[in-house]
């Protein structure tokens, strides 16, 4: 089985004839009610402005029978900013200040008015939704009034809330930046990085991998304002305040940990979408045939193994450094096994945990570079040029990042080399396991 690729917890068998009420017992898992966060007062809660009334309801079950999904306040959605086809997504800025113009284009600039004043005049509109959403991520918490028994999709609509806030967030930032209005840009950026924090905190690893590209789009602001020296001390200061945040490695145990209370949960429940699944799909598993009972329970073993094989991979050698491979092993070989028609509840898994772990691990890297930019920053300000030497730690662990001024000491080069452990000259690969994850790379020098 798949989880013997893996060694699970120690205290935990894996080895072919364990029963699943054996190994169910083995885990003492906590109730599905462990699953929902403290309550906290609404005073400290973002989910309790009052510009998220509609959807708290909706989560909260509340709604009408037969009443839809909240539309997800298209209001801050800013690909419906103007008509026709909308500018590429925002979430793929990384390497170069974001391009206003295609944006003022679609909105309809016709009197070919700068692009950052098209985008703030559309934008003025949402001013006070902002305004209420800005203050509001200051507090403390973020906890939906969900339904949280019945899973992650109960709160799936209020991810993708998040992300048109987000995305519009970023717009206002960069246009704010262009335009002059630093202290703006700046309230911007550090709204983004609390909003990724905030749902980072998640159990659920959707909302991690959600607010790691928030966090993401807000650091890229801050290096729009460094590469052209527009931040004050007091700006570096307050983004020095807002940076720390979670492990990647901390946030995927607890997604683990979280998914395999859920899914087992869920998975022992009569009448659950899973088992009714396998009884029209599966010829193996039908009420009727003998073994069906077994076949189910072998199963949830099969499952509870897998999610523990993943789990037991988050570590770090003795020098410290990531295990970058085993998730690539352990998806391959959930790759190969969704085609057995027996494994019914494993395959149901994503099987690009990979992915996700590395891209994680890459937004915690690009934290502990914009932290280094920051210094670097401040070194410039006083020197008039970067310092010759600098180290940066990397999240993977393989080695300190690539860092290396130009020759006037006016440019730097900033990179890790990357989930593959190899250095690639600063360059992006196809994804975050190919290629390196630079943060600044000095083209003139190259």
């Amino acid at each position: 089985m798949l989880g013997t690729l893996v060694a699970p917890a120690a205290s935990l068998s894996a080895a072919d004839g364990t029963s699943w009420k054996a190994y169910r017992e083995e885990l003492k898992l906590a109730p599905l009610a462990s699953l929902a966060p403290p309550v906290v007062p609404d005073e400290q809660n973002f989910a309790m402005i009052p510009y998220f009334a509609e959807m708290r309801i909706w989560l909260a079950g509340e709604a009408t029978e037969g009443e839809e999904t909240p539309r997800f306040h298209g209001d801050l959605d800013p690909f419906k900013l103007g008509p026709g086809e909308p500018p590429a997504t925002l979430w793929g800025e990384r390497d170069a200040p974001m391009d206003l113009r295609p944006w003022a284009e679609f909105i309809g600039n016709p009197e070919k008015l700068p692009a950052p004043r098209v985008v703030l005049d559309r934008l003025a509109a949402q001013g006070d939704a902002l305004a209420e959403i800005s203050a509001g991520l200051r507090r403390a918490h973020l906890r939906w009034p969900s339904r949280y028994a019945d899973g992650m999709r109960a709160r799936l609509p209020s991810y993708l809330l998040m992300r048109y806030i987000a995305q519009t967030l970023r717009l206002r930032a960069s246009a704010r930046l262009e335009a002059g209005d630093r202290v703006g840009a700046r309230e911007d950026a550090e709204s983004l990085i609390l909003l990724g924090h905030k749902l980072g905190g998640a159990h659920e690893l959707v909302a991690i991998m959600i607010g790691g590209a928030i966090e993401n789009l807000g650091l890229n602001v801050v290096r729009d304002g460094l590469r052209s020296h527009l931040w004050t001390e007091a700006d570096l200061a307050a983004f020095e305040k807002v940076l720390p945040g979670e492990s990647a490695m901390a946030a995927f145990k607890r997604s683990f940990d979280a998914a395999l209370v859920a899914c087992v949960h869920y998975s022992e429940q009569p009448g659950n979408a899973a088992r009714q699944k396998a009884v029209e799909e599966s010829e193996d598993f039908t009420p009727a045939k003998p073994g069906s009972e077994a076949l189910w329970e072998q199963n949830l073993l099969d499952l509870a193994q897998t999610l523990q094989a993943y789990r037991a991979g988050l570590r770090r050698d003795g020098k410290g450094t990531l295990d970058t491979q085993v998730f690539a092993q352990l998806d391959a070989a959930l790759a190969a096994s969704k085609g057995d028609p027996r494994r019914f509840l494993a395959r149901e898994l994503s099987g690009r945990f990979g992915l996700s772990y590395a891209r994680l691990v890459g937004v915690e890297t690009m934290r502990l570079q914009a932290k280094a930019a920051l210094d670097l920053e401040r070194r410039f300000q006083k020197d008039g040029r970067y310092p010759a030497e600098f180290t940066v730690p990397d999240a993977i662990g393989f080695q300190p990042q690539v860092y290396r001024p130009s020759v006037d000491g006016k440019r730097f080069t900033l990179y890790s080399i990357g989930w593959n452990n190899r250095d690639d000259g600063g360059t992006r690969g196809e994804d975050e396991t190919t290629g390196d994850w630079p943060w600044e790379v000095d083209k003139v020098a190259k």
